[in-house]
């Protein structure tokens, strides 16, 4: 049987057209047809399963886009006080915080230790980890015309503090505050201890207070004070300003019964829950926490009153000050911008303190990395060693000599002593200021 292939109508093998349709039914038109039948087919998978991808690729990022928009819309529509708080408390809840500071100073005076001030940096780098433990490096460096003055690395890894003097000794020191304890036979203590079990602290959360109510206050005394500058939140009050916004808080947290409630729940049960780890605390230590229990969390009623009472003495004790506070309030002015994304990561800060003749400037960039450098106690020198130890005195000797040639290497820092006949008036009989360093180090030296 021969079928055709155009309307599917089986003929007799010896026919050449088609019963039905009149069609040719010849061998070559229908491999053709057959050839153009799956051809069609072919087409139309290969259209499917081509078309399938891309369908869902476009869906994916049409939602995208209306997600990206709308979350956008919300956020720049949030009130520049809600962005900044959003931001902090998203700072606060990293496990990693990088951070590089720098400071500067312009000072209006026309003299020689005002130039000094005004060539004068200071920058830090700093590095922490927001988990179980502490751990955590500082570094600091004093720099005068781009030119390091001193600069020193303090890293802390649990109880065991590092501190590094770059380019001012070979090694590194460190103390060891388990090893301090046991010689010294001291109780643990609470508050040093408990920097090293952090988890605590991280359950300290406060969730149920609506802080939407401080943030409001806080709002209104500032303002026109507070708002959106070239996309950053940019803030400016003086030192009368933050008093007002203190009080406000104050005039709230009396009110807010949930906020005292849920301090009383939650340092309640972080003392019970560090009172029961023997890895945190001593016998000693154990029985203040009991004592503290038993004194200010009796129950939910005591405690709520001494922490109304202890407010009224916070307002009586700032009521004392206040009126030093109105005379410079005006004097002492307060400037900051945050660069924050749309995601509430505050990416930098930037800080201007202006007080009568001078103007403190800080930098905060929160998008760098620091790399925490790795100590080891068996490579450093034990400063509990060094206290009845010779070796101190060529150490320090090493170090002043190290911090003298880099303050008699600096031309600005010895042009401000020349200028200001810092020798003459201070120094009777020393020449230079390598002689001044000279005797300064064999003074010390003396000490020990």
């Amino acid at each position: 049987m021969k079928k055709c292939r155009y309307c599917d109508f089986e003929n007799e093998d010896i026919s050449k057209v088609c019963a039905s349709c009149g069609k040719e039914l010849d061998e070559k038109a229908e491999l053709q047809g057959e050839s153009v039948v799956t051809q069609e087919k072919n087409e139309q998978e290969q259209t499917k399963k081509g078309k399938s991808p891309l369908k869902y690729i476009g869906i994916a990022v049409a939602a995208l886009l209306v997600l990206m928009i709308g979350a956008k819309f919300l956020i720049f529509n949030a009130t520049p006080t809600e962005k900044l708080f959003a931001g902090m408390k998203k700072d606060s809840k990293k496990k990693e915080a990088h951070q590089k500071v720098n400071i500067s100073f312009e000072v209006m005076n026309t003299n020689t230790m005002a130039d000094l001030l005004n060539d004068l940096d200071i920058e830090f780098l700093a590095y922490a980890e927001n988990k179980t433990g502490v751990k955590g490096s500082f570094q600091g460096n004093i720099l005068l015309n781009d030119e390091s003055i001193l600069k020193s690395v303090v890293a802390i890894d649990g109880q065991k503090v590092f501190i590094e003097l770059v380019d001012l000794y070979e090694k590194y020191f460190y103390i060891d505050g388990e090893e301090i304890q046991r010689q010294s036979g001291a109780s643990q203590s609470v508050n040093t201890n408990i920097l090293a079990n952090r988890e605590y602290i991280k359950n300290f959360k406060l969730e149920s207070v609506d802080w939407k109510k401080y943030e409001k206050a806080i709002e209104e005394v500032l303002g026109e004070n507070i708002k959106k500058v070239d996309g950053k939140i940019n803030i400016k009050f003086n030192l009368s300003t933050a008093v007002t916004i203190i009080d406000e808080l104050i005039k709230v947290a009396e009110e807010d019964e949930e906020l005292k409630k849920a301090i009383y729940v939650e340092v309640k049960t972080l003392l019970e829950k560090i009172k029961e780890d023997d890895e945190v605390v001593d016998q000693m230590a154990k029985e203040e926490i009991e004592m503290t229990l038993e004194e200010y969390f009796k129950d939910e009623e005591t405690f709520i009153d001494i922490l109304n009472e202890g407010m009224i003495i916070f307002k009586q004790e700032l009521d004392v000050v206040r009126p030093q506070l109105a005379l410079m309030g005006a004097m002492v002015t307060i400037e900051a911008d945050y660069d924050i994304d749309m995601f509430n990561n505050i990416k930098t800060a930037e800080y201007e303190i202006t007080v009568p003749g001078a103007t403190i400037k800080a930098s905060v960039d929160n998008t760098v990395k620091v790399k925490m450098k790795k100590y080891d106690k068996e490579e450093a020198v034990n400063i509990m060693d060094l206290q009845d130890s010779e070796e101190v005195y060529a150490i320090l000797e090493e170090i002043l000599n190290n911090f003298s040639t880099n303050v008699t290497s600096n031309d600005e820092l010895i042009k401000y002593i020349e200028e200001n006949e810092i020798l003459d008036k201070y120094f009777y009989g020393v020449e230079s200021v390598d002689q001044l360093f000279e005797i300064f180090v064999q003074n010390i030296i003396g000490v020990y």
